[in-house]
């Protein structure tokens, strides 16, 4: 995805606006994310808005609203004091709510969250609320109807695909999904309240379930990951393959390396080589 604007970084109220060609986007105060307009990769070269890592090029996106349905020039991005809208050609065509208060003023963190305020500075909506395909440092994917990952179709296709991650259903463990029914991977048998992006072990017993847990008991060292990428930029995200990775970034590098994947063969992703299909990791 190629960056279509920028702006400095500052505490949003209701009348403040962004249009694809305005060359503007909204920052964090640290420089690392923005919530604008981007342009996705050729062939298709569609707009969308969204959060992504912005302090190297090319962004990476990590949040969109409105996945299923591409932008014009035409289109405008709003704060209003009912919340963040979505315009195109007069139209409102996704709008965040605010909980039945009134919006007095919005940022994006520095950990990515973009929040609408009250006018007491209560939080009566964020983006963390509703994640697309990736979980942030701080991110929460909790045992409640409709909050879950969904893959992109492609990698330049941020339409959602047939791989999902939900915290749903009896079990209340991270579970990996195709076409919202067919699960490929779990984590255990035990129950869990949440399932949150830390590198912190946690603490299973009372019910919180961290990726630092996860990979801890797998083949990687979550204490390494905590201490060796401390300073790195890092993500989660359920890729278009169907994998569940763990990536970090140096703060002076364009490149994501992944510390930690939930599935090590390829072929145990359903329907990776066609539902009927034979498949040969080594091929």
């Amino acid at each position: 995805m190629l960056l279509l604007s920028r702006a400095e970084a500052q505490s949003l109220t209701p009348g403040s606006i962004l249009t694809p060609g305005s060359n503007r986007f909204w920052t964090s105060s640290n420089g690392m994310f923005g919530l604008g307009f981007f342009n996705s990769s050729a062939p298709t070269t569609e707009i969308h808005v969204g959060i992504a890592f912005v302090d190297q090029m090319p962004p990476t996106l990590v949040w969109m609203p409105n996945r299923t349905q591409s932008l014009s020039s035409n289109s405008s991005l709003q704060v209003t004091d009912s919340g963040l809208v979505i315009i195109e050609s007069g139209e409102t065509v996704w709008r965040s709510g605010a909980a039945g208060a009134v919006v007095a003023e919005a940022e994006l963190l520095d950990v990515g969250n973009f929040v609408l305020r009250s006018a007491s500075s209560n939080i009566v909506w964020q983006s963390f609320d509703f994640p697309t395909d990736t979980l942030l440092l701080g991110q929460k994917l909790l045992p409640i109807a409709g909050q879950a990952l969904s893959s992109w179709r492609t990698k330049a296709d941020p339409k959602p695909g047939p791989f999902s991650m939900v915290m749903d259903g009896d079990m209340s463990k991270p579970r990996l999904l195709y076409q919202g029914a067919i699960e490929y991977w779990s984590w255990t048998t035990a129950k869990f309240n949440e399932f949150r992006f830390s590198d912190d072990p946690g603490n299973e017993t009372t019910g919180n379930l961290t990726v630092g847990s996860i990979i801890q008991d797998s083949y990687c060292d979550a204490q390494l990951v905590s201490t060796e990428f401390a300073n790195y930029r890092k993500r989660l995200t359920l890729d278009p393959d169907g994998n569940f990775r763990y990536y970090v970034r140096a703060p002076n590098s364009t490149k994501w390396g992944v510390v930690w994947r939930a599935l090590f063969d390829a072929c145990d992703v359903y329907s990776t080589c066609g539902i009927n299909g034979l498949c040969d990791f080594n091929s």
